[in-house]
């Protein structure tokens, strides 16, 4: 998985933050569009691209938690 490329994909899924801002060391909930219709869409975004599901989102803080997480679980 290429950190680039992911991270691209992953800006995709926030409609109306401007994206430049989202890089690996943002915390989720300091966006100001996160909300619980996002949060499932990152979701879905992960397990579609990625066939890795995610259980407890509450645990993953920042977008590089959620490459790291990915990569540990996709098997």
């Amino acid at each position: 998985m290429n950190k680039t490329s992911f991270l691209e994909n992953l800006k995709l899924q926030f409609e109306e933050e401007e994206m430049s801002n989202i890089l690996f060391d943002t915390k989720f909930k300091d966006i100001d569009t996160w909300d619980s219709l996002t949060k499932f869409s990152i979701i879905a975004f992960v397990e579609d691209d990625y066939n890795v599901k995610i259980t407890d989102f509450s645990k993953i803080e920042t977008v590089s938690q959620l490459y790291e997480f990915i990569l540990l679980n996709n098997k």
